[in-house]
């Protein structure tokens, strides 16, 4: 509104831009950062002047200054790499995410971006060239033209080829030393359908839809519902082990009928037959086509923990030099606080649902900070080896695409465990996360039994503790929360993305009270 009124005061102020803003809410001040291509004189200011205090909120104590709209092919690339890190942080740090620019006559940068393919469809996907061009337009008078380069990187066979062997050996090793997950059953009664020969795996182990499946256990919740077929109902039982609860169902005629009634609630049965997703509830269950009984002998089973890997394999963490760093431990007057002498690593996990049973981890993203300093990253895409839904996909926009050809979980959960030993995990909403962590971990050997914290429950000690001066979030949303402690969110619902926003929300809480730990 500032710059359309000058222009329609005099069109000598068409090439006015207005750099930025500045509000401080405690003084009641605005102030105007304004350029100019050349130097403004004293009348051209007072006219800026009185434009801008006749426009602002009434109260506000009003202040200019003005700067000459100077901007070359380096100021250029200066402002292109602190809007994308303020606006896509984890571009900025990426080793394939290059700016160059160049002069091309007065007034005209051409700017260059360098990107591997990965990179370049977040580019594309984020609209950032179309952002950059409304920046610019917005605060300075020179023409910026983007154009953008894919960089197909040359393969090192030499290199790929140890990482492989590398890998199968680990691979190898892990599959030794795995402990049982199968039950042993004796005294078997056939009830229902054929004999089962083959050994029953453990319920927590029954993550996905499979054609032939056998489990065990105790039941429970036995219930029996009829049709509209008088010969037919629909009968339903919960089998349970040691390692968790699965929802059992089979149509039963009048002879199975009989059968059925002979099974009651904690009884041991063993049964076989195609897992699927329930149409209804959205959760696995067997379709029992024999069932047998059975006693359960519960073997001692051989914890498997694996120590950390002696050199990363798959993933390779990147350095980090973070603009924005909230430096804790070189502020003379601050008190010694929790942050001083560890290491903390913030992640996030991006998944296929909600469920850790049965969904998949298809984005791992982490952030290492270091005596209060942010140092690392750790980011990677992962194959899950099955379709990503697309409800999935509309909140995080990662593709079956983006994952084909990416490693499984299993090639990349040492490195991640590699990258957090002897740190402190932090997370926004841990449960969650931990829990993909914890239970998908588990099938390679690795235990994440790291100290652990959830910034959810950290920002409300912060609160609640008195040394918190800032609005209260309206509720605990990564968002909210980072809005909250004065932060620009950026890019969100991507791994690496929300881990360093949590990690940056983190540290200003830390800001506040250096020992809220």
């Amino acid at each position: 509104m500032i710059l359309e009124t000058l222009i329609k005061l005099d069109t000598k102020y068409k090439d006015l831009r207005l750099r930025k803003t500045v509000f401080n809410q405690r003084k009641r001040t605005v102030e105007y950062v304004f350029s100019f291509p050349a130097p403004m004189s004293a009348v051209e200011k007072e006219d800026v002047n009185k434009t801008a205090r006749a426009l602002s909120p009434h109260g506000l104590n009003v202040e200019t200054s003005f700067e000459v709209d100077n901007f070359d092919a380096n100021s250029i690339k200066d402002e292109i790499l602190s809007y994308v890190s303020k606006t896509f942080p984890s571009l900025s740090y990426r080793s394939e995410f290059v700016v160059n620019c160049i002069d091309d006559g007065e007034k005209t940068v051409k700017a260059n971006f360098c990107a591997d393919e990965l990179t370049c469809k977040v580019i594309e996907q984020n609209e950032l060239v179309v952002l950059l061009q409304k920046y610019f337009e917005s605060v300075t008078t020179t023409k910026v033209f983007f154009d953008i380069t894919t960089v197909t990187k040359e393969i090192d066979t030499e290199t790929l080829l140890q990482k492989v062997e590398a890998y199968q050996s680990r691979e190898i090793e892990i599959q030794l030393s795995k402990p049982k997950r199968f039950f042993t059953v004796t005294d078997t009664i056939q009830l229902i359908g054929k004999s089962i020969d083959s050994t029953a795996r453990y319920i927590s182990d029954v993550t996905a839809p499979v054609k032939n499946c056998v489990i065990c256990g105790a039941v429970c919740n036995k219930k029996c519902y009829p049709t509209k077929n008088p010969d037919l109902a629909v009968c339903k039982i919960d089998l349970a082990d040691k390692t968790g609860k699965f929802p059992i169902v089979f149509f039963a005629g009048k002879d199975a009928r009989k059968k059925y009634e002979l099974i009651s609630d904690g009884d041991e049965l063993i049964v076989s037959g195609p897992v699927s997703i329930n149409n209804y509830s959205g959760q696995l269950e067997l379709k029992a086509y024999n069932i047998s009984k059975c006693n359960i002998i519960e073997e001692p089973e051989q914890a498997l923990v694996r120590p950390e890997p002696p050199e990363y394999i798959t993933v390779f963490p990147q350095k980090i030099y973070y603009a924005e760093q909230l430096n804790l431990l070189f502020a003379k007057s601050r008190e010694k606080g929790f942050l001083d002498g560890k290491d903390v690593v913030v992640f996030d996990l991006e998944t296929t649902g909600l469920k850790f049973l049965q969904d998949k981890i298809i984005e791992i993203g982490a952030i290492k900070i270091r005596d209060g300093q942010i140092i690392e990253s750790f980011s990677t895409f992962i194959d899950p080896e099955t379709e990503i839904p697309s409800e999935s996909t509309a909140i995080n926009n990662i593709t079956d695409e983006m994952v084909l050809g990416q490693p499984i979980f299993s090639a990349v959960v040492g490195d991640f465990y590699k990258f957090t030993r002897n740190s402190v995990i932090v997370a926004h909403n841990l449960e969650f996360d931990y829990g993909f962590l914890k239970y998908n971990a588990a099938f390679s050997g690795y235990d994440f039994d790291n100290e652990r914290y959830d910034t959810i429950e950290l920002m409300r000690k912060l609160i609640t503790g008195g040394k918190y001066i800032g609005k209260k979030p309206v509720n605990y949303k990564l968002a909210t929360v980072a809005k909250s402690l004065g932060l620009d969110i950026g890019n969100l619902h991507r791994a690496l993305d929300d881990a360093l926003l949590t990690a940056r929300a983190l540290l200003k809480m830390f800001d506040h009270d250096p020992n809220l730990i």
